[in-house]
This record gives structure tokens, C-alpha cells and sequence, in this order.
């Protein structure tokens, strides 16, 4: 019970706190794609394939394969992946992400008419 009652200090604490920290807002946004998540609509099921739609020009899908290095999310543990791995463990999990240089269509127009993903 000595865990439970600890307060656990993140990983990105420091720069937080210290004003050190970029966030979104701190970037001038020209150039920036902008999308939508594809999430997961099972829970501990193995992915084995994703069927996108035929993109517009422009547009690109980016999963797990695309980030370079470490693909996890990496505050308190390094055990959550950015984008599922080979198998989602639950409801609504990331799998992948259509972008685009629309920043009012995002991803949206691309994954529209793509039915039950």
C-alpha cells in the first residue's frame, strides 16, 4: 500500500513547471498537416489490416511504422504506445492517422466514406 499512497512525479514535470515546455500554441502553424485519429472500435483484438479509402493528393496515412524511434507516450511509464502496436488493447485505442494540408477538412474528408474502420 506504500505505492498507492506516493505521489508519482511525470516525466515532464520539471519543464512544465519551469515554463521550459512547448506546446501547440507556441508554433506558428505554416506548413502543419493537420488530421484525424482512426481509433479502434474492439478492445484486445490483433490488427490485421487497415483499409483506407483512395486518398486525396495531398493526404497520407501514418501509423505506428511511421514514428521514428520510440512510438511510446512516455509521461509516467513507457508502456503506452502513440499508435497501437500489433494488437489494440481497448476501445478507442490509436491506430493510425489520416493527414492533410486542409486545416478545415484534416483528415476528415479522407476517412468520410470509409465506412466501419
Amino acid at each position: 500500500m506504500k505505492e498507492i499512497s506516493c505521489p508519482v512525479i511525470k516525466k515532464d514535470h520539471g519543464d512544465k513547471v519551469s515554463g521550459r515546455s512547448l506546446y501547440v500554441g507556441d508554433y506558428d502553424g505554416e506548413g502543419v498537416l493537420t488530421g484525424k485519429l482512426l481509433h479502434a472500435k474492439v478492445a484486445h483484438a490483433k490488427i490485421v489490416e487497415v483499409i483506407l479509402p483512395e486518398l486525396p493528393q495531398g493526404y497520407l496515412y501514418v501509423d505506428r511504422n511511421d514514428v521514428p524511434g520510440d512510438n511510446n507516450v512516455n509521461i509516467v511509464k513507457d508502456d503506452t504506445p502513440v499508435y497501437a502496436r500489433e494488437t489494440v488493447e481497448y476501445i478507442g485505442e490509436p491506430i493510425g492517422m489520416v493527414v492533410g494540408p486542409d486545416p478545415q477538412r484534416g483528415g476528415t474528408a479522407a476517412l468520410r466514406d470509409s465506412g466501419d474502420l
